[in-house]
């Protein structure tokens, strides 16, 4: 086995979750059961919802907070690429 393929054998996969409304729950509670855990969770910003336009947090984002992961909620593309970056290794 020469010396890259060990490395390659090595080195941890890294996981992110994208996802915002309530049908990206149960990939993401099957991920937070498995050896797959996310590290970051990524979801649109909090909205104002009903009558009164009470912000609320998105489903996906209350789930991550409950398991403790770190959430980031970037308003578009360019801001997503840079949270991104920013993970720590």
């Amino acid at each position: 086995m020469t010396q890259n393929k060990k490395l390659i054998k090595k080195k941890a996969t890294r996981l992110i979750f994208l996802g915002t409304p309530e049908f990206a729950l149960p990939p993401l509670k099957k991920l937070l059961q498995s050896e797959f855990k996310p590290e970051a969770v990524f979801c649109a910003p909090d909205k104002p919802i009903g009558r009164k336009q009470i912000l609320t947090p998105p489903p996906v984002k209350i789930e991550a907070q409950n398991h403790n992961l770190p959430v980031f909620q970037s308003k578009n593309k360019n801001e997503l690429e840079k949270e991104i970056i920013k993970i720590p290794r």
